[in-house]
Order: C-alpha cells, then sequence, then structure tokens
C-alpha cells in the first residue's frame, strides 16, 4: 500500500473545501465515504482498504477450488495458483486476485484498448473529434505527432460498449442495438464463471471504461439488465480503490483495493448494490511486465501474442498505462429461452 502511495504523498498538500451548495445528507454514507477517498487536498488513511492479499482474513472468507480443474491456456495462470475471497459483509461479492499471467494481461489490454475500441460506439463526440478518430481510437493516439492534441484524445476517451450497445440516455438497452459479442472475451469470462459454479452465464454486453489519474466513477447501481446473472468486472492497469455499498446510499460503503488483473464478480445479494470508484492511484508496480512466458497462451491468436511481445510495439501500451486503468465489466443481458 504504500508503494502505491509513493509518488501521490509527493504532491503539494492543500485545503479541501467543498461546494456548499453540495452539501452531503448525514445519512449519505456512500457519499461521504466516496468525498473522502476522493479528496485531493488532505490524503486518505488507506488503512481500512481492503487489499484482497491475505492480510484482512478477518474480512474476508478464502473460496477453496478443485485444485486438478482444467482450463483453457487463455493467458491464466494455473489454477492451484489462484486465490478467491468473498467479502464476509457483503455477501456474493467475490475477488479472484490477479489470476493472469504477465502476457495474459497484456494480451488483453491490447484486445481491450486497441482492438474493442475499432468501430464500436463510444463517447467520442463528432462535435470533437474527426471520424478517423472515433472509428479508430488507438491508432489516432499513436499517429498524433501535437502532443496537446495526443493528451486530448487519450483522456477523452473514457467508455466503448460491445454486444448489446448501451442507450446511456434511457438507461436501457436495445435489440437493434448490437453486435457480435468478441469470442475470446466470451471464452475468458466462461472460465471464471465455470470456475465459480456459474454455468449457465451468457456473456452479452459489456462496457470498457478508461481512467485517468484524477477520474472517478461516482456510485451507482446496474439495474438494466433483465435477470439475476452475475456480473464480472476485470481490471488492468493502474490501481484504483473501488467502493462497495448497499442497497441504498445510506449504507455504509466497504473499500477494497483493486490491482492489476483483479476479478471482481458480483452476484447473489451484491449484484444491485451501489458501487463507485473514488481513486486512481499511481503505482509503480507493473504486473504486465514481468517474465513474458508464452506457457498457456496456447489457445490466444498467435499474432496478437507476438505484438505483445515485440518490446517496440508494446512501449505504447506501457505509456498509455502509465497514468490510466482499463477496466471491463461484463454482463448477461437476460435468462435463456427455450
Amino acid at each position: 500500500m504504500k508503494q502505491i502511495l509513493k509518488k501521490t504523498l509527493q504532491q503539494p498538500i492543500s485545503i479541501y473545501r467543498g461546494s456548499k451548495s453540495k452539501q452531503i445528507k448525514k445519512s449519505n454514507k456512500m457519499m461521504k465515504k466516496f468525498k473522502y477517498y476522493k479528496s485531493k487536498g488532505i490524503l486518505p488513511n488507506l488503512d481500512n482498504v481492503i487489499d484482497c492479499s491475505g492480510n484482512n482474513k478477518h474480512v474476508l472468507n478464502e473460496i477453496f477450488i478443485d485444485p486438478d480443474q482444467k482450463i483453457p491456456n487463455l493467458g491464466l495462470k494455473n489454477i492451484n495458483e489462484w486465490k478467491i475471497y468473498s467479502l464476509i459483509e457483503c455477501p456474493g461479492l467475490i475477488v479472484i486476485k490477479n489470476p493472469f499471467t504477465s502476457l495474459g494481461q497484456r494480451y488483453y489490454i491490447k484486445k481491450l484498448v486497441k482492438d474493442y475500441t475499432k468501430n464500436h460506439p463510444n463517447n467520442l463526440l463528432e462535435s470533437k473529434f474527426k471520424q478517423n478518430i472515433i472509428k479508430d481510437f488507438w491508432a489516432s493516439w499513436i499517429e498524433e505527432v501535437d502532443q496537446q492534441q495526443k493528451r486530448l484524445i487519450k483522456k477523452s476517451m473514457r467508455w466503448t460498449t460491445l454486444g448489446y450497445h448501451y442507450d446511456w440516455t434511457n438507461k436501457v438497452y436495445n435489440e437493434q442495438n448490437k453486435n457480435e459479442f468478441p469470442e475470446e472475451l466470451s471464452k475468458l469470462i466462461s472460465v471464471f464463471a465455470e470456475v465459480l459454479n456459474f454455468n449457465d452465464f451468457m456473456s452479452e454486453a459489456a462496457i470498457i471504461n478508461f481512467y485517468h489519474i484524477g477520474n472517478t466513477l461516482s456510485a451507482h447501481s446496474d439495474h438494466s439488465e433483465i435477470c439475476n446473472a452475475p456480473l464480472f468486472s476485470i481490471s488492468f492497469g493502474q490501481p484504483a480503490v473501488f467502493l462497495m455499498g448497499g442497497t441504498s446510499k445510506d449504507d455504509d460503503a466497504i473499500p477494497i483495493l483493486l490491482n492489476s488483473g483483479d476479478v471482481l464478480v458480483m452476484s447473489g445479494n451484491s449484484r444491485f448494490n451501489y458501487h463507485s470508484v473514488p481513486r486512481i492511484f499511481e503505482s509503480e508496480s507493473k504486473p504486465w511486465n514481468d517474465d513474458q512466458n508464452i506457457n498457456n497462451c496456447s489457445r490466444l491468436n498467435s499474432d496478437d501474442l507476438n505484438e505483445c511481445l515485440c518490446q517496440e510495439n508494446w512501449s505504447q501500451f506501457d505509456s498509455y498505462l502509465s497514468d490510466s486503468r482499463i477496466n471491463v465489466n461484463v454482463r448477461q443481458y437476460k435468462n435463456k429461452t427455450g
């Protein structure tokens, strides 16, 4: 935890003054905690943030799985190395501690930020950017030579959607607004679902969020899906504080540290609870740059793997990740029929 804060603590400290017009109701515990961890003035104390690395066993239950279970070679560690925890105070909330190999992290980072942003709906506005940027964010960012415009392109890209595309205005999915869900991502999520005995889960919709240092995600709950299937959320890049609340913003929120490669699953009672991301940290840890062993990657695309292994190519992704976090959350939209 100290390592995560190393650079943050070097920033000048100023007095934080909130707007009087936005006074937080005393009963809104979620917002109080969000404001606390978001603060850019008096830095928050992270002692109470749950790091699912085994140091918080008094608030965690370890989930034991069959160590001999066979899983496909999709860039994941051997299953006997996996560590899986549920939170005692939040039934249904599960964290799989970075089950990815280093090369596996690189592979899915590339997929999420380069491949899946191409020709998919995103938040880039036609009034602000040319069509080539909207349709191919990554190539446009790489090729831009003007540093100010390059920063603008990067900071402006906040989300893209896959499968069923979410209507942010009406907060619904539309049967007529969808494309084929990426097969590789679906297979990856199926591994996590089957290991946790969510055998009937279908990947139908995904939102990829792109965060940069200073970005946040305000408290909300996800109710647009018309089924009770779990939500799978994978984080890559810089670490974040994730707040898990209850069914009301008046309920207290549990702060959890999510590092690169961590998989968070919202199931059961936690599926529709309020949650938020008040802070992204800059860390010196880069697990995606550890030993690039191709073991456990035989089911991944060889051309994509070679791009991840080429240091000249990877340096561009490394630069992007220096102050950014990528999160993909995958949902099942509706119950199976027939």
